[in-house]
């Protein structure tokens, strides 16, 4: 079981990591933290917004997960 954080995915990195969890284990993903932020390297960037209030793209990609609950934060 696993908890994929979409805010996160968007942290430390050029593109968000989110899509490559959902295509290499949808069946594993049991639980959703979804927020959003403006990416960056550090932990304070990590700013925990509103859906919408970023930069996260991957919104789409929530239709390959099936079976699990959602956390917007």
């Amino acid at each position: 079981m696993m908890t994929l954080d979409l805010g996160h995915g968007e942290l430390l990195c050029e593109e968000n990591r989110s899509l490559g969890f959902i295509e290499k284990f949808p069946e594993r993903i049991k639980h959703v933290h979804l927020h959003d932020n403006r990416g960056g390297n550090s932990p304070t960037d990590d700013l925990h917004l509103p859906p919408g209030e970023g930069w996260l793209t991957s919104w789409g990609c929530l239709k390959r997960c099936t079976g699990f609950t959602m956390l917007a934060q």
